[in-house]
C-alpha cells in the first residue's frame, strides 16, 4: 500500500470546533460578569441606620458606614455613625461608638494604614457586651463617598 494513501488523523469539522470554542468562551464570560456582580453586591455601603446600630444586643451582627474620629490604641477607634442620603452621600450624625479591630479583621479597597482621623469606612462585625463593634471586615470607602456639608 501507498505511504501517501493511509489515512490521517481524524479531524472534527470546523462548526464542532467553532461550537465548542463559543460555549467556553461563553461560560468564561458568564464567570467573570458573575465574579463581577458578586463582588459588587458585597461592596455597596450599608444603610444601616446609627439607631440600629446602637440599639444592637451583645453577639448581634452590625454593618455600618462610619467617620474614624480618632485612634484609641493601637487596635481601636471611635467614630460616628453616618446616615446614608444616597449611593455615595451621607450624612454626619451625633452618635459615636467605638470599633476593634484585630489582627483576622479583613480590609476591603485599602489596608490598615487607611484608617486615620476623617477616613470613611464600613465597618461589619459584632456588637460586645461593652458597646464595643468587633470588626470583622473593613471596607475604605474614602474618596469613593463623602459627608454633606451640614446645614
Amino acid at each position: 500500500m501507498d505511504e501517501n494513501l493511509k489515512p490521517g488523523p481524524k479531524r472534527l469539522p470546523f462548526w464542532a470546533v467553532a461550537t465548542l470554542t463559543g460555549v467556553v468562551g461563553l461560560g468564561g464570560i458568564a464567570w467573570i460578569v458573575g465574579d463581577v456582580w458578586m463582588r459588587a453586591g458585597m461592596m455597596r455601603p450599608a444603610a444601616t441606620p446609627p439607631a440600629m446600630v446602637v440599639a444592637a444586643r451583645d453577639g448581634e451582627q452590625v454593618r455600618a458606614v462610619v467617620r474614624l474620629r480618632a485612634a484609641d490604641g493601637r487596635s481601636a477607634y471611635t467614630v460616628e455613625l453616618l446616615d446614608k442620603v444616597d449611593d455615595t452621600t451621607y450624612r454626619k450624625s451625633a452618635t459615636v461608638v467605638r470599633v476593634a479591630i484585630a489582627a483576622e479583621t479583613s480590609f476591603v479597597m485599602g489596608a490598615l494604614a487607611d484608617l486615620k482621623p476623617g477616613a470613611i469606612v464600613q465597618v461589619s462585625g459584632t456588637m460586645d457586651s461593652g458597646g464595643v463593634v468587633q470588626a470583622k471586615k473593613i471596607v475604605i470607602l474614602t474618596g469613593y463617598v463623602h459627608v454633606a456639608p451640614e446645614g
